[in-house]
Order: C-alpha cells, then sequence, then structure tokens
C-alpha cells in the first residue's frame, strides 16, 4: 500500500488550548469527511482512509477517540463510493506504455478495463 499524502499534527498536551483546536478539527473534518468523497469533489478524496496506519507513526489521541467513539464510518462511507475510472486517463497511460503502436495501446486498455471489472467485487 502506496501513502501519497498525510495531515499530520504536532502531538500537545491533551490540557492545552492547541489540543483542543486540533480535537476540533478532528471532530469537523472527520464527520464531514463523506463529503469530501462525493463527485464534486476530486476524485483522490474516494481513495483516502481515515482508518489506514502509517507504520512508525502515532495517530492525534483525539483522533482515536472518535474513531472508537463512531466506529467505521470513515470506512464505509470510503467503500460506498469507490473511486471511478476515468476512461481517458487510462487510455494516456496505454500511451505512456506503448508509444507509436495505437492497437497495442488498445489492448492495454481494454485488458486494463477488463481486468479493474473483476476488482470492483
Amino acid at each position: 500500500m502506496a501513502i501519497g499524502a498525510v495531515l499530520a499534527s504536532y502531538n500537545w498536551a491533551r490540557d492545552t488550548d492547541r489540543y483542543r483546536r486540533v480535537a476540533q478539527f478532528v471532530d469537523a473534518f472527520f464527520a464531514k469527511f463523506g463529503e469530501f468523497q462525493k463527485p464534486a469533489r476530486h476524485t483522490k478524496w474516494r481513495e483516502a482512509n481515515l482508518l489506514s496506519n502509517l507504520r512508525g507513526w502515532k495517530r492525534f489521541p483525539a483522533a482515536e477517540e472518535w474513531i472508537a467513539k463512531n466506529g467505521e464510518k470513515p470506512a464505509a462511507t470510503a467503500a460506498a463510493t469507490a473511486p471511478t475510472i476515468d476512461p481517458a486517463i487510462i487510455k494516456a497511460q496505454a500511451a505512456k506504455a506503448a508509444p507509436n503502436d495505437a492497437a497495442e495501446q488498445e489492448r492495454l486498455f481494454k485488458e486494463f478495463m477488463d481486468w479493474s471489472k473483476t476488482q470492483r467485487r
């Protein structure tokens, strides 16, 4: 699994104003996370998973508490709105893989589209 981006925060002491502000952000962001995954937003939001872990990093305590309290809501939202495949992007990738060979590009495109159908179960 590749990690493309991480939202990080300093680990403020629990009894500080800054901790409370980050905790307030966590509550607002996590609660509205499903809105970011809707089609009006960039498709990369649909790939995001608030429940994934990054080796060697510790989740902010307020985020851990939110997840414990609210369960699998972020993951369920992500699963409900699986990322869509943009054929233009796939064709562009096929063109990079087989420059100046239209037949090979078409074969790669069709092969990928067939494969992607088997992955959506």
